[in-house]
């Protein structure tokens, strides 16, 4: 899953009651000190953030035990100073990455992460409908799904059953043939 040479380093910004998923775009409003610095860094040198949900939504000041392991890079596409002092901020996750450890920084939450390596779904979309022709590339190499959980394979079975009919009712809905 976790899959990478080596850890790359990531500013954190901990996020309150959202999760971030990759491929989503949202706003985001962003008022504490360390979390604007974070940002300003990203900004400095165009790089990426990793965005992390906080385990207590509640809290003001959270540390490293109160953030979870899991977040999603994010890239900034725009940032915008509000005269109250925080930032609105619109971001767009990329991809999911595992927190290996977090790095000595004063200014800003700074991590080394492990990027997900795991493959994506694909779906063929044709006149005749929908097929999904792979869904992961952990089990490229394991088309029986040896070792693998009969419900996880009855799961991922019936997921990608649901997703191919969405996939053939949008391509059908999208092409004009409902």
């Amino acid at each position: 899953m976790f899959t990478s040479p080596r850890a790359q380093v990531f500013p954190v910004l901990p996020l309150r009651d959202i999760v971030v998923f990759p491929h989503m775009i949202v706003p985001l409003f962003v008022g504490r000190e360390k979390s604007v610095r974070a940002l300003e860094d990203v900004m400095k040198d165009d790089k990426q953030i990793l965005l992390v949900a906080q385990k207590n939504a509640g809290q003001d000041n959270p540390n490293a035990e109160d953030i979870h392991s899991v977040g999603t890079i994010a890239s900034v596409l725009q940032l915008l100073r509000l005269p109250d002092g925080t930032v609105k901020v619109l971001v767009e996750g990329s991809q999911r990455a595992k927190i290996v450890k977090f790095t000595d920084n004063p200014d800003f939450f700074q991590v080394q992460a492990e990027v997900d390596g795991g493959g994506a779904l694909t779906i063929r979309l044709s006149q005749g409908g929908a097929s999904v022709t792979s869904f992961d590339s952990r089990m490229a190499g394991n088309p029986q799904g040896h070792g693998v959980p009969s419900s996880a394979k009855a799961a991922t079975t019936a997921a990608m059953g649901k997703l191919a009919l969405v996939a053939s009712l949008w391509s059908a809905e999208y092409t004009g043939w409902l």
